[in-house]
Order: C-alpha cells, then sequence, then structure tokens
C-alpha cells in the first residue's frame, strides 16, 4: 500500500466500498458481527497502526463495540447521524475514544476523510524577513524586530497592494491547507490577501487565485486545492491608518476535526495570540501528565510519542508564537485559557489537583513553573529550567552572542519595548507569581545545566525561593551549558517521570 493511501475501517451492515470509490483511500468493510474476530487479528497483529480511521455508519452496535477500543485511536473514531444517543456500549466507546460526528453522503465523507485522516502534522510560517515591500519609496515602514512590520499613516481609496512573500509554499493537494496571518490594523483600515495557485512545474499559468476578505482573515482558513503546486501570497490595503504585519502560518489541516492532529485545538485572545493543545484520554486512570513543548521552531506537538508510551492521560501544549515560542506567557485572556485547558480535562477524567503533573523542557520549563502555582499539581517535572526571561534575553548580547535572539522579540511579544524596565519586569513575571502563591504539597523535580548560558541561576533560585510553594525539590545538575548534555537531561527526566508513575500512582505500563 502507498504511503499517500489512507486506510479506513468502515463499519456497518452495508459495504460502501461497493459504491463508492475514493481517490487515495484504501476502504476495509467490517461487518458488525465480524467485530470480536477483528479486534483479536488487530491485537495479536505486529502492525498495530494498519488504519488511520474507523467509520461507523450504522444506527445501532452490538456490545462487541467495546472491543475496537484497543484497536482505535482516540479522535480517530468517526460516526454519522445521531450515533451518540444509542446504547449505553455504543455510548461508552465513542465516549471513551473522543470520538467525531460526520455528515455527508458516502462520497462526501470519504472524500472529506481522505484529507484529514493522514499520518503526522506541519506547520510553518513565512517571516516578516521574507517579505518585500510593494513600493519601499511610497510606504513609510519600519521593522519591530522580527515580531512585525509597522507601515505608517497608510493612506489608500482602494485595495492597493502593499508586499509579498518572496517565497511561494508548496502544496500537496491530497490535504487540507489551513493559512493564517497576524496582524493589526487601525479602525479605517482592512487587509486582504491575494492568494495565487501555480501547478508543479508551471512558470507563468496560474490555475487559482483566491481573495481572502478582511471577515475571513479574523481566523485561519482552510484551503482545499485541486491539484498540487505552490502559492503565492500577496498583502492589500485599504483605509487609513497604522498597519503591523506579522508572519504568515501554513498548516496542513484538519478541517474541523482538529489543529495540527485530530481533535487538537486552537485557543486564541482577542488580539490572535495563539496557544495549541491535544488531549489524549489515555486508560482514563491518572495521573493526567502535561507536557509543554519546548523551543520549536517547527510548528506543531512535541512528545507525543513519549507522553502516549506511559499509557496515561495526557495534554501537550505547544506555543507556536515568535520564531518557536512565546514562553506560553501573554494576555490574561489567553493565560486564562490555559489554566482552563488543563483544570477541564481533569474535571472530564473525574481527576483531582493532586491527580496532575506538569512537566517540560527547556522554554517549557517556564510553562510548567508558571501554571504549577495556580494549578497546584502532584508534581512538576522539568529539565533545563528557565526562569528569568529578562536575563535570557540579555544573554543574547554578551552571555552567548546573537544566539536566542527570538528571547528580544518576547520582551516586545510581553512589554512592547526592549529596555531595561522590560527586562527586569520579564525576571519578576515567575517569582512576584511565587511570592503570592502560597504553600502547596507539589513536588518538584528539576534536571539542570551547572554553567547554563541561558539563566545560570534558575535552579539556585529555586531551591532558594521554590520552597514557599513547593513541598519537596530534588535535582541533579551536569556540567556543561544549556544545549551540552540535552540527552543525560533527557533520561534523568524520563526517569523521574516513570518512578513517579510507578511508585506514587502504581502504574506499570508506561516501560
Amino acid at each position: 500500500m502507498s504511503k499517500q493511501t489512507i486506510c479506513i475501517v468502515q463499519c456497518g451492515q452495508e459495504d460502501w466500498s461497493k459504491q463508492v470509490t475514493a481517490e487515495k483511500i484504501s476502504l476495509v468493510h467490517l461487518h458488525p458481527s465480524q467485530i470480536k474476530d477483528f479486534a483479536y487479528q488487530q491485537q495479536s497483529s505486529d502492525n498495530k497502526d494498519s488504519f488511520e480511521a474507523l467509520l461507523l455508519t450504522d444506527d445501532t452496535y452490538p456490545q462487541d463495540v467495546l472491543l475496537l477500543e484497543q484497536c482505535s485511536e482516540v479522535h480517530a473514531v468517526f460516526y454519522l447521524g445521531d450515533l451518540a444517543t444509542k446504547n449505553g456500549a455504543t455510548q461508552l466507546f465513542l465516549k471513551r475514544k473522543l470520538a467525531q460526528a460526520i455528515t455527508g453522503s458516502p462520497e462526501e465523507v470519504l472524500h472529506l476523510l481522505s484529507k484529514v485522516a493522514f499520518e503526522g502534522q506541519y506547520g510553518a510560517k513565512l517571516n516578516i524577513r521574507d517579505m518585500k515591500i510593494a513600493k519601499p519609496f511610497l510606504y513609510r515602514s519600519h521593522y519591530d524586530g522580527n515580531r512585525w512590520l509597522h507601515f505608517d499613516d497608510l493612506n489608500l481609496s482602494d485595495f492597493t497592494p502593499i508586499a509579498h512573500f518572496r517565497y511561494n509554499i508548496s502544496h500537496d493537494y491530497q490535504k487540507l491547507l489551513s493559512i493564517w496571518l497576524e496582524k493589526r490594523a487601525s479602525a479605517g483600515l482592512s487587509v486582504q490577501l491575494s492568494i495565487r495557485h501555480l501547478p508543479n512545474g508551471g512558470v507563468d499559468h496560474f490555475i487559482n487565485h483566491w481573495i481572502i476578505s478582511p471577515e475571513e482573515l479574523s481566523s485561519p482558513i482552510d484551503l482545499d486545492l485541486h491539484q498540487s503546486g505552490y502559492l503565492t501570497v500577496t498583502i492589500l490595503a485599504k483605509g487609513r491608518g497604522h498597519l503591523s504585519i506579522g508572519p504568515l502560518h501554513y498548516r496542513l489541516s484538519r478541517g474541523d476535526f482538529g489543529t495540527f492532529l485530530l481533535g487538537g485545538e486552537r485557543l486564541c485572545d482577542h488580539n490572535g495570540r495563539e496557544i495549541m493543545t491535544y488531549f489524549d484520554p489515555g486508560d482514563w486512570q491518572p495521573p493526567l501528565n502535561v507536557y509543554f513543548s519546548g523551543y520549536r521552531p517547527a510548528e506543531g506537538f512535541e512528545g507525543y510519542f513519549m507522553m502516549k508510551k506511559k499509557g496515561a492521560p495526557f495534554l501537550l501544549i505547544a506555543d507556536p508564537a515568535l520564531e518557536g515560542g512565546g514562553f506560553y506567557l501573554g494576555s490574561q485572556e489567553i493565560e486564562d485559557k490555559i489554566k482552563a485547558a488543563i483544570t477541564s480535562k481533569l474535571r472530564l477524567l473525574g481527576f483531582s489537583h493532586d491527580q496532575l503533573i506538569l512537566s517540560g523542557l527547556s522554554m517549557g520549563t517556564f510553562g510548567a513553573l508558571y501554571y504549577s502555582l495556580d494549578l497546584q499539581p502532584y508534581a512538576v517535572v522539568i529539565g533545563k529550567p528557565l526562569t528569568d526571561l529578562g536575563t535570557i534575553a540579555k544573554g543574547t548580547k554578551w552571555g552567548r552572542p546573537g544566539e536566542f535572539a527570538t528571547s528580544l522579540d518576547l520582551m516586545q511579544l510581553l512589554f512592547g519595548e526592549l529596555n531595561e524596565q522590560a527586562l527586569e519586569q520579564a525576571n519578576r513575571i515567575f517569582w512576584d507569581k511565587l511570592e503570592t502563591a502560597g504553600q502547596s504539597q507539589t513536588l518538584l523535580a528539576v534536571a539542570y545545566m551547572k554553567d547554563d548560558d541561558y539563566d545560570s541561576k534558575a535552579f539556585t533560585k529555586l531551591l532558594e525561593k521554590g520552597t514557599s510553594f513547593y513541598a519537596r525539590i530534588i535535582g541533579k545538575g551536569w556540567s556543561g551549558r544549556h544545549n551540552d548534555n540535552s540527552p543525560a537531561i533527557g533520561k534523568w527526566f524520563t526517569r523521574q517521570y516513570d518512578d513517579l508513575l510507578t511508585n506514587d500512582f502504581h502504574r506499570s505500563d508506561h516501560k
């Protein structure tokens, strides 16, 4: 079977493969009376990932439907109609797999699944430095680090091209493509995107042209291409005022069924600040493991297989801001949404806060530490801690010249300026919150580098000040700079996690 082929198991009385031919889909029919045999074959097979999606097309199913739980992926079970309201076994199966409803004719359903049920994830961005201003002598503009390209005092009577991206976006027609532009504009100014589709091998012949309206640009928009090729993107503006243009994000889309992965969720505040989450309930038994992604220029989730292997419920949190993440900080709105994403999953699972573990590496350590002060988890497990964000930014000049310059953009993101006052404020974000957090029963486990060139005093300060909140602090250090011994950090991080699962939560399925 080609890697481009998606295998879908269609479970129902009627065999769709006899009436529908869908491109890029291998459709396997499973009669409800054969569920037991199918489930046994899947569990005894060496190929546990033999199909990408399970599609339930009947109104009712026998008790045997529960046997499909062990051989189907969470969020990748789809059902038609009002199946979720049927018998108890079916309801339980749909709930435990977080199944998703899908509508349409057999042809429409299979076409949609062929676009969204692919393996893996992909996301990237075109940065403002990749942008060419249309008439630099006519439009007054300036850069704000790598965060914004500002156009001052625009006065345009009609939609007029003001800039375009130098590089094209390559895309495979077999998947949906999500496009989203970061921007801020004065009240009297509107923005459009012009997207032209050049086929593979083409030079000057465009086969599609989309105009993305100002209203559509308020959220990501999906493009369904019918031919592979390249997309050129031009920014147009109309009206009078100030315009700030940020990166253009492009991602393989799951349509209405998720962000990056099936079931992934996009959190967003009124300014367009994004945070992504992905939840897998595992075996529905404690604890809930939350992992904050580290610095990641490629957009998407980190740590999926590491957390999946542990067997327990887990929540991945990713930050696509700036070059590789914005340290999970922003407006009160987005920070509240991050906390709500975690507490809502605890409620769904029926867990309490002492059945929660927060974790992360490098940039992700700040997210785990920061939100632990509100959530009071059972434990926080981190590697290469970063707490003083101003110190990290200052280090780009003297400590590690030119390295991790995105920390300078972080100051602009948080405070709108880059000066000594902003650096000092950034250093106080975590510690000021710690001072008012009170005492908890949380365990803090830290793997750190003794000569860390990003934040050399993080572990020392956690020992000195952290006992006001954390009940116990344990740590292990290695000689070297921040990135000198990531394998040792990762090994210790994993061992602490496994010890917690074995000794404190009496789990043995994570090894």
